[in-house]
């Protein structure tokens, strides 16, 4: 018997609290493999975050954007280990190239909005400041609506990376229609205690200087970029089911 995979649009996707137990269970299963993943996106991090000190601006650029590719990179990596894929998941073909490409050129919109609508370094006029406070809502605004679209197709770059060729992005946003909410709490309950922990280490590491800080919360960053990917995974598994075919 073989097995056929096929679109789960008509069954109704799991909660948030049940796609980040997954991950969470899926990434500890796959710690022993996932672990030299974590420790080169945080070396990644790393240098990115030193060769950025000092700097503001669209100088950070280079930096930042060489950050989201390695993330991306990584992250496809992840995936394919978490879907089982064994030793063929680290192999660099065109799947891998495709998704870094597509998951880093979403990645890289927030980050030069972000850099855009940074604060002027010098206090200026009450007009200036008005422009800034509009120039950093609507960057806002746009980065959301970036992020909600890139969690709408989730299935097409994951699609790409794992060969499914009729996984295409008109599909992935049909079967990701209702799904993206839960999607984002899921990824919300795993990051946020990450994130809070982060936010306490930049702080005590504080007095050691701003490079120092951003060096001690790498390895919590790259561990939510890891849940995020586990997360993927599972929303994965919803959307594409697969059945036994019949003979």
């Amino acid at each position: 018997m073989s097995i056929q995979a096929y679109d789960a649009d008509m069954v109704e996707a799991p909660g948030a609290e049940t796609l980040a137990a997954g991950a969470v269970a899926n990434l500890w299963a796959s710690f022993g493999s996932v672990w030299p993943l974590w420790s080169a996106l945080t070396l990644a991090y790393a240098i990115a975050a030193a060769a950025a000190e000092g700097l503001t601006g669209l100088a950070q650029a280079p930096a930042l954007i060489g950050a989201d590719l390695a993330a991306a990179l990584v992250s496809g990596i992840a995936i394919r280990v978490l879907l089982g894929r064994g030793p063929a998941a680290w192999k660099p073909d065109a799947g891998l190239a495709a998704f870094t490409g597509l998951v880093g050129l979403v990645a890289v919109g927030p980050t030069a909005l972000l850099l855009l609508a940074q604060p002027p370094a010098h206090a200026g006029s009450q007009a200036e400041l008005s422009a800034y406070t509009t120039q950093a809502g609507g960057a806002a605004v746009v980065a959301l609506a970036i992020l909600w679209a890139a969690l709408r197709i989730t299935p097409w770059p994951i699609g790409r990376l794992v060969g499914n060729a009729l996984m295409t992005p008109g599909r992935s946003w049909r079967l990701m229609r209702g799904v993206v909410l839960r999607y984002a709490m899921a990824a919300i309950l795993l990051g946020a205690p990450v994130a809070v922990l982060a936010v306490m280490v930049a702080m005590l590491t504080k007095p050691q200087g701003h490079l120092i800080g951003q060096l001690a919360v790498t390895p919590l960053t790259s561990l939510m970029a890891l849940l995020a990917a586990a997360v993927a995974v599972e929303v994965y598994r919803s959307r594409i089911v697969v059945a036994p075919e019949a003979e």
